[in-house]
C-alpha cells in the first residue's frame, strides 16, 4: 500500500472519530479537549513562526536580484530597508493585538 493511500486512510478514519465522538460525545470529551488543544496551539504557533523571517528573506533575495539586474543598489536598499520596517511593524501589531483578539 502507497504512503498516498495510507495517508488518505488516516484523513478518513480520523474525521469519522471526530464526527462519531461529536454525535455520541463521550463524558471524557471536555479531558480530551483540555489536553489536545495546548498541543494543537503550539503546533500551530511553530508553524507559524518561521513565515516573517521566511518572506523577508525572499524579499530580500528578489530586490537584490533585480537590483544586480537594474544597476539600482540606492534604490535597492531603500526598498530593503522599506520592507523590514514595514514586515517589522506588522510582526510587532500582530504580536500585540493577537492575545487580544
Amino acid at each position: 500500500m502507497s504512503l498516498t493511500v495510507r495517508i488518505l486512510i488516516g484523513l478518513a478514519l480520523g474525521l469519522a472519530s471526530g464526527i462519531a465522538l461529536a454525535e455520541w460525545g463521550a463524558a471524557w470529551e471536555a479531558d480530551a479537549v483540555a489536553i489536545a488543544q495546548p498541543v494543537g496551539k503550539a503546533w500551530l504557533g511553530g508553524l507559524q513562526m518561521p513565515l516573517i523571517p521566511l518572506i523577508f528573506a525572499l524579499l530580500v533575495t528578489g530586490i537584490t536580484q533585480a537590483a544586480a539586474t537594474a544597476r539600482g543598489n540606492r534604490i535597492a536598499g531603500r526598498a530593503i530597508a522599506l520592507f523590514a520596517m514595514l514586515l517589522l511593524a506588522a510582526a510587532s501589531a500582530a504580536a500585540l493585538a493577537g492575545p487580544l483578539l
